[in-house]
């Protein structure tokens, strides 16, 4: 009598325990039609970020980590930025910017026989970002 021996095959599975993990992360300063954009983004100690590219909704683009942009006009825009780490972790963060045009105009009188000089305050906001305007005379506000 013959015995048969089955083997079972011997099926392993393996999975990265350790996780990728990274986190796209900016910020920029004053927004004025150039702007200075710093990348925070973060990732895993030994998975360094090796890639950015940011995307200005305006047409172009950055593969610079800190990126100096000038945009074409004020305006309403979402800003992107994508980041690759060395094992393939990949991450995005799109954040609405606006730049601000705003601007003040002040408009002497002649002193009239009161003694009085009337002033005329234009203030220009093509995006009403200025919610509260005050105003002092002698340090009084008016």
């Amino acid at each position: 009598m013959k015995k048969l021996l089955l083997l079972a095959p011997l099926l392993v599975l393996c999975w990265n325990l350790t996780g990728q993990s990274c986190t796209a992360d900016w910020t920029f300063d004053d927004t004025d039609l150039t702007i200075q954009f710093t990348d925070l983004s973060t990732s895993a100690p030994n998975d360094p970020i090796i890639s950015w590219t940011w995307d200005f909704d305006d047409g172009t683009t950055s593969n610079h980590q800190h990126p100096l942009h000038t945009f074409p006009a004020p305006d309403k825009y979402n800003v992107e930025l994508a980041i690759w780490t060395q094992s393939g972790c990949t991450d995005t963060l799109k954040i609405p910017i606006e730049i601000c045009e705003f601007s003040i105009s002040v408009g002497q009188g002649s002193c009239d026989a009161n003694g009085n000089i009337p002033l005329t305050i234009t203030v220009y906001d093509l995006y009403d970002n200025a919610k509260k305007v005050n105003i002092y005379v002698d340090g009084n506000l008016v």
